[in-house]
């Protein structure tokens, strides 16, 4: 089941050890027995973009879900893209974004301290979820 709920917050910004705004929306997915699955967050909006966070437990990525968490950015907002920022170390993750449509824009040397951030993003116009 894909929801859309501030109660979807405490666990994508304990998971992210973040703390995201109060704009920011929450859309999930939750198993069958209605725990939760996966949380996406979008925040940070200017006219042209917004930046995504992700996080979940294995399988949680549906198409399903892809769809609806593209389509309120893209088809909702009218946004030109969507940007995310991945630990370096965090392969696993980037290889998601990547086989989500993200493109690698960029590295943020030294943004965890020790370690890198890759900066990546997504056109309105590359996304096939939409």
């Amino acid at each position: 089941m894909i929801i859309v709920s501030e109660n979807l917050r405490p666990y994508l910004e304990s998971k992210l050890k973040v703390a995201l705004s109060e704009h920011a929306v929450f859309i999930g997915r939750l198993r069958p027995d209605f725990t939760i699955w996966g949380v996406v967050g979008l925040d940070s909006f200017t006219q042209f973009d917004c930046e995504i966070f992700m996080a979940g437990e294995p399988g949680w990525v549906s198409r399903r879900l892809c769809k609806a968490v593209f389509a309120y950015p893209f088809t909702q907002l009218g946004k030109t893209r969507v940007t995310g920022r991945v630990d370096a170390a965090d392969t696993k993750t980037l290889d998601i974004d990547k086989r989500l449509g993200f493109k690698v824009e960029g590295r943020l040397r030294n943004a965890l301290g020790d370690r890198d951030i890759i900066v990546v993003g997504m056109l309105r116009s590359e996304c096939r979820w939409i």
